[in-house]
């Protein structure tokens, strides 16, 4: 029931995430200015699960307990599915452009393009994939909750 009620409130970020990116609209709050430190640390942050990929260093990637959908399904992540992923995945090279960070009272949706030379469990991972990640802010700490990765068209 917790992973159907997670599952829910990604698709609700991710369509609101869209919106904003499809029309131009501001920040979902007025005061965006006020998010700009925080926006830099997420995107920071993640640049840094790259590098941790490309590197195949299963204990920076992500944090266990993460909603992560993909074309394979919705999965919940733990340290050991987390391990077989990184050692599954080769990174030979990344490039993330075109972030974009809503907020949502405790919330952050970072969305952003990635281009990647790829391959995860013998198969080639596709060029181009648009990506979504869900931070919630507690104790003065961002975490990430849910990720999604889609493939698409370059931009």
């Amino acid at each position: 029931m917790a992973l159907k009620h997670t599952v829910t409130v990604l698709l609700t970020a991710v369509l609101s995430a869209l919106g904003t990116a499809v029309w131009g609209a501001q920040s979902a709050t007025p005061a965006a200015d006020a998010y700009a430190s925080a926006d830099a640390a997420l995107i920071a942050r993640e640049r840094t699960y790259w590098d941790a990929l490309q590197r195949q260093d299963a204990k920076n990637v992500w944090p266990a307990g993460l909603v992560d959908v993909d074309v394979s399904g919705i999965h919940r992540t733990t340290p050991g599915s987390l391990n077989q992923y990184v050692m599954a995945c080769k990174t030979a090279s990344y490039a993330l452009t075109g972030f974009a960070v809503a907020h949502y009272a405790t919330t952050a949706v970072l969305t952003y393009n990635a281009t990647v030379d790829q391959t995860c469990y013998g198969q080639r991972a596709p060029e181009h994939i648009h990506v979504l990640t869900v931070y919630e802010s507690a104790n003065a700490s961002w975490t990430a909750v849910a990720h999604a990765e889609t493939p698409g068209q370059a931009r």
